[in-house]
């Protein structure tokens, strides 16, 4: 019989042996590259960075991206969070730069840890080199838990921010009583669609100083949105601003004819200035333009 050498991934320790079937697989976690091996010191175990997970493999196999392996692996290992392994068969993966990190089995530092976040967007290869651009520290007042970003970021209770892409933030304004209609939010930021969960009923906005029931307005000395006059008393209201100074008109006229009605005069017109009726006419007309 022709002697059978055992292929890559084997070995025949057996004396005398001529058959391929005497031979005997590498363990899993080894390789053999050699062919015709008769001892298994042949078998040696994979290197670190790669494994091997069944029995006779003439190779092991490198780690992918984001594991690694210790000498004689059977698998590979995910990489820790704050780690990562860029590249294929590393044998250890690498902490990443302050103040990045990574989840699990990262192959780059693509996040920010917690008490800063991510604003701008750039290359893998830039992100390592400048780490604080990417990730600057966490707005005053705001919240930045682990991956965070500029969206993402934590508006506490009683603080604002102009928007997503905003990362100052602003303390809600009180009234004398110390209530506000903003409450800010522990969820996330502000969002047109969740304004029920960062303002009062009834008022939206950045400030809660909008009111989303029609024909209110928000009047900033009671803090609160308050209905807007109706069509018939701006009329009323108009037709007595008129009326006054309609009387004013005629009482000026006939005072020069008569001195007992210039003192009366001077009365009315001092009344007039003290309450602003040019103030008034003008507060009527913009509430009436709001309707």
């Amino acid at each position: 019989m022709t002697w059978q050498p055992c292929p890559p991934g084997a070995f025949n320790p057996t004396n005398g042996s001529n058959s391929s079937a005497d031979c005997l697989l590498c363990a899993a976690g080894s390789e053999n590259p050699s062919k015709g091996a008769t001892k298994a010191a042949a078998c040696g175990p994979c290197r670190a960075g790669t494994y091997s997970d069944v029995t006779g493999m003439p190779g092991c196999l490198d780690c992918p991206p984001g594991t690694f392996s210790a000498p004689g692996s059977t698998a590979c290992t995910p990489c820790e969070s704050g780690t990562y392994a860029a590249n294929r068969g590393m044998g250890e993966c690498v902490p990443c730069p302050f103040p990045l990190s990574s989840g699990p089995g990262s192959a780059g530092c693509a996040v920010c840890r917690e008490g800063y976040y991510h604003g701008n967007t750039a290359k893998a290869e830039d992100i390592l080199e400048q780490p604080d651009q990417y990730c600057p520290r966490c707005p005053l007042h705001a919240a930045c838990p682990f991956n965070s970003s500029l969206n993402t970021l934590v508006v506490p209770p009683h603080f604002w921010r102009d928007s997503l892409i905003t990362a100052s933030l602003h303390r809600c304004n009180r009234d004398s009583a110390g209530a506000s209609t903003c409450l800010g939010s522990n969820h996330s930021a502000y969002r047109a669609d969740n304004a029920s969960r960062y303002c009062f009923n009834g008022h939206t906005g950045p400030r809660c100083e909008h009111c989303t029931a029609p024909h209110h307005y928000f009047e900033r000395g009671t803090g609160h949105c308050e209905e807007c006059p109706t069509a018939w008393l701006v009329v009323v209201l108009l037709a007595a601003i008129l009326g006054v100074v309609a009387l004013l008109a005629l009482l000026r006229r006939f005072a020069v004819r008569s001195k007992f009605l210039r003192p009366l005069t001077s009365r009315l017109s001092a009344a007039a200035t003290s309450i602003s009726l040019q103030a008034k006419f003008k507060i009527m007309v913009g509430f009436y333009q709001v309707r």
